[in-house]
């Protein structure tokens, strides 16, 4: 698993974790490649890394899609989560569920949207939620481009290296 609240600790319940640990060895912390502290998008201008995704899961690609699967089904509960504490100006809540969406996202390599994900986790930290909302605007816009390429990843059945 990532860390405490890392991919496997936020995205899947005690019941999926074996999952997560098929992904992930336990003690990793990014993917290769990956910065938390970039918030640039990748020159390519795709939202995540297709070549150390897949790479991530040994090249199983039928695990990548069960993976992807449970992002696309609770992805949307994980920016609520994060609306939310912004909307109610709860900066622990925020660091807290800002910090599950980073790792997740991480695990996806999605450095364009863990980027703000990981500057919202730190917001919340340092209980200073100023530039909170433009910050998840971002955050949402982003995540809403790694939804797409992942969706389109389902449909082309294997990922292109």
């Amino acid at each position: 698993m990532v860390g405490s609240g890392g991919f496997a600790a936020s995205i899947f319940s005690k019941s999926r974790t074996t999952l997560a640990e098929e992904v992930i060895p336990t003690g990793s912390r990014t993917v290769k490649g990956m910065s938390q502290e970039t918030d640039k998008t990748r020159s390519d201008g795709a939202a995540i890394d297709r070549v150390a995704l897949l790479e991530s899961v040994r090249g199983k690609v039928a695990l990548l899609h069960r993976i992807i699967g449970v992002f696309l089904e609770e992805y949307k509960e994980l920016l609520h989560n994060v609306d939310q504490a912004i909307q109610n100006k709860e900066a622990k809540s925020l660091e807290r569920a800002a910090h599950r969406l980073n790792g997740t996202l991480i695990a996806m390599t999605a450095s364009a949207a863990s980027a703000p994900a990981h500057k919202l986790e730190k917001m919340g930290r340092a209980e200073d939620m100023a530039d909170a909302s433009p910050t998840y605007e971002l955050l949402a816009t982003r995540v809403e481009q790694l939804v797409v390429e992942l969706r389109a990843m389902v449909a082309e059945g294997v990922p292109p290296a």
